[in-house]
């Protein structure tokens, strides 16, 4: 079906059914989130299938599917900096060595299984099962967060050792993806340096461990400085704490985040070293819910339904499409599950929790 997208729309050309439309889709996200959670199913389950039915491979009645698209991504952001504002700095030295054990065995087992089936298929050659293996390594920070979310476990030792895991995860499959990327030859120019050869896949790895440095030392740093500056305000009668500090951290976030995306790692991990540079200050998570629930809702929303949007739904029906996408999630499925083992006594729910994908892939 044509979709409705338009990159040079105007605001002129905004109709009444495009706005009717809009309405409809947002009342179905709403109903089918609702419905899934009275039902005790889900909600981001029911909120990708419906992405799915009303997106540009379904019915295609969702008006500018690109400005969903932009939408859930600012979701996405504002998901993943509400999970790291729930990682304490001094729980990740408690669960690091487990979140890494988790992280490296759960980005290298799919690949590895993904190869060793599928390079014997003579419809695939190495590279692509190689390329199938590394699509299906990440673990999807955003429904990481929104499970924790959904079971209350944000805040603790678990959750911080998921929601680690996690990000970990996501950063080691864009390094990899940056890889075969460059042994390919197929890559987009980057905002900086070469996009082919050696040094195209050593930035993104040399980058990334430097940004998670210098940020994990301005994690540890801010809370002092926060404190300090209260206390500056306080004997000068200025206003109280909660008055800026989500305005601050939202400022913190976007220069991380732009920081980020030109050092060639991944920007979601701008965005989880802002919310964990502000976790231990007092009140601060609190008063970003406050502020930010109803927007950080229906961004949310949204995001998952942009997922849906991105799912070929008519080609998932054919035989063979069928036979290699079981067997595929088979392996995206077994080889994270077997991840748990890094925390034996919650082994399945850590397992469990990184089976997750739709960020990457």
């Amino acid at each position: 079906m044509q979709s409705r997208d338009c990159p040079t729309m105007s605001a002129g050309e905004v109709t009444f059914t495009d706005l009717l439309l809009l309405v409809i889709v947002l009342a179905f996200l709403w109903v089918s989130g609702k419905t899934a959670e009275r039902l005790g199913c889900p909600v981001m389950v029911a909120e990708i299938v419906a992405g799915i039915a009303v997106g540009p491979n379904g019915f295609d009645i969702a008006p500018f599917p690109s400005a969903f698209v932009v939408v859930g991504q600012l979701g996405l952001f504002l998901l993943i900096l509400e999970g790291g504002l729930n990682v304490r700095i001094d729980s990740l030295r408690t669960v690091g060595a487990r979140a890494l054990g988790v992280a490296i065995s759960g980005t290298v087992l799919p690949i590895l299984l993904t190869v060793a089936v599928f390079s014997g298929f003579h419809h695939f050659n190495y590279r692509e099962a190689t390329v199938a293996g590394v699509s299906l390594s990440a673990t999807a920070i955003g429904m990481v967060t929104q499970l924790m979310v959904g079971f209350g476990l944000l805040q603790s030792r678990l959750g911080n050792l998921i929601m680690s895991a996690a990000m970990i995860d996501d950063v080691l499959s864009l390094i990899l993806l940056a890889m075969v990327t460059a042994a390919s030859g197929m890559g987009t120019q980057p905002a900086w340096g070469p996009v082919t050869g050696l040094w195209a896949i050593l930035i993104p790895l040399i980058s990334s461990v430097v940004f998670i440095l210098i940020t994990a030392v301005f994690a540890v740093s801010t809370p002092v400085l926060i404190m300090r500056l209260q206390t500056t305000f306080d004997s000068h009668g200025i206003h109280s704490i909660n008055s800026w500090i989500v305005p601050t951290i939202f400022f913190v976030a976007v220069i991380l985040v732009v920081a980020a995306h030109f050092a060639r790692t991944t920007p979601l991990l701008g965005s989880f070293m802002a919310g964990v540079s502000f976790a231990s200050v007092p009140s601060a998570l609190v008063t970003f819910e406050a502020c930010s629930a109803e927007v950080f809702s229906w961004t949310t929303r949204i995001f998952f339904a942009s997922i849906g949007f991105a799912v070929p739904a008519h080609a998932l029906f054919s035989t063979e499409a069928l036979l290699y996408g079981s067997l595929l999630s088979a392996i995206a499925v077994s080889s994270k599950v077997v991840t748990g083992v890094f925390e034996w006594d919650s082994k399945w729910a850590v397992g469990w929790a990184m089976v997750g994908r739709g960020g990457t892939c």
